[in-house]
């Protein structure tokens, strides 16, 4: 997997949020592949993210709403938990986090703005200028 990442300019994280936090199964993964040497070190003391100029992205689904999760602070604390303190912590840029929301029961008209704005961003960040000739 480290080869995969090395390779890579921007990766992408999808999964849900069991228990307000990634399931196991991606913990684990992070413990195993972000391990020291290969995302991060310390040099002098000093925690050196060793990910730089790689972009991620997160999608993340759950059951509650963004109603919610603002009342509780539990958007802060996922966005705080992940993206600071796993994919910045190891040099990666955070592009982007989206929280979709009451993924359970999500109608077809939701789950295509969910599509059009995953879409959206990746067709700006990504795909190239098309520089019209004579402009």
């Amino acid at each position: 997997m480290q080869s995969f990442i090395a390779w890579a300019d921007c990766l992408t994280f999808i999964y849900p949020i069991w228990w307000t936090g990634m399931p196991a199964i991606m913990k684990g993964y992070i413990d195993r592949v972000f391990s020291y040497g290969f995302a991060y070190s310390y040099q002098g003391g000093v925690q050196m993210g060793l990910l730089k100029g790689k972009k991620t992205i997160v999608v993340n689904t759950h059951g509650k709403s963004k109603k919610e999760y603002g009342a509780l602070g539990m958007d802060k604390a996922l966005s705080l938990t992940s993206d600071t303190g796993v994919y910045s912590y190891c040099g990666l840029e955070m592009i982007q986090h989206f929280f979709f929301d009451q993924a359970d029961r999500a109608t077809p008209e939701t789950i295509q703005a969910w599509k059009n704005g995953i879409t959206e961003l990746y067709q700006s960040q990504f795909l190239p200028t098309r520089v019209v000739e004579g402009h």
